[in-house]
């Protein structure tokens, strides 16, 4: 786990970080116009900090985290694999609506997908913000319901979960090229470049 890269790695990385990392950067970035702060696992009144176990994601940019997500890894209540909560996703606020949080929260899922010992039975998230809907939607989450808790989910079993896993990778693989030849043409001055990391864009 990081808490940063030198501004020399140019370009775009996905790394596990350290909640340092995670909580300064909430902190500077954890709000938004329709609902105010958004809450995380640090939080006092937080109960997922109780069982969770967090697995703490960061994009950076030429050095610079652009965006943050945490999903809480939760053991199924019948013994059977992990659920997987989408805890929080932050970007930078100014560079905000660009598509780097769901790239961010693609890998984050990929990643806990790939890793055996977790064996995801299914993945969850709160929609108190409605552009988690809009961004877990393209994945295949369930729409909230019109009453009650605003719960988005996506259940996982043996007859999808080779196809999500691939669906995962394919979409991510096509987000990182996108903004990996964006990198490309800043670091060249291109006029065909659309900077999108924070180091860039201030």
């Amino acid at each position: 786990m990081i808490d940063s890269f030198d501004h020399a790695s140019s370009g775009l990385q996905i790394e596990h970080v350290t909640e340092a990392a995670f909580r300064k950067f909430a902190r500077q970035h954890g709000s938004s116009p329709e609902i105010g702060p958004i809450g995380t696992y640090l939080d006092a009144d937080h109960g997922d900090r109780v069982y969770g176990e967090p697995h703490l994601f960061a994009m950076f940019g030429c050095g610079d985290i652009c965006a943050v997500a945490c999903c809480n890894l939760v053991v199924h209540r019948l013994g059977e694999g992990h659920v997987c909560k989408l805890d929080s996703i932050i970007v930078h606020q100014s560079i905000r609506r660009g598509g780097l949080g769901a790239t961010l929260v693609n890998k984050a899922f990929q990643e806990m997908m790939d890793d055996k010992r977790f064996d995801i039975t299914s993945f969850f998230s709160y929609a108190v913000h409605p552009a988690t809907v809009r961004l877990l939607r393209p994945f295949g989450f369930s729409e909230p319901p019109p009453t009650g808790a605003p719960l988005l989910s996506l259940k996982i079993s043996d007859a999808n979960r080779e196809q999500l896993a691939t669906e995962l990778k394919v979409r991510f693989q096509d987000a990182e090229q996108k903004l990996k030849l964006q990198c490309i043409y800043c670091r060249k001055h291109d006029k065909r470049a659309r900077p999108w990391c924070v180091h860039r864009k201030h």
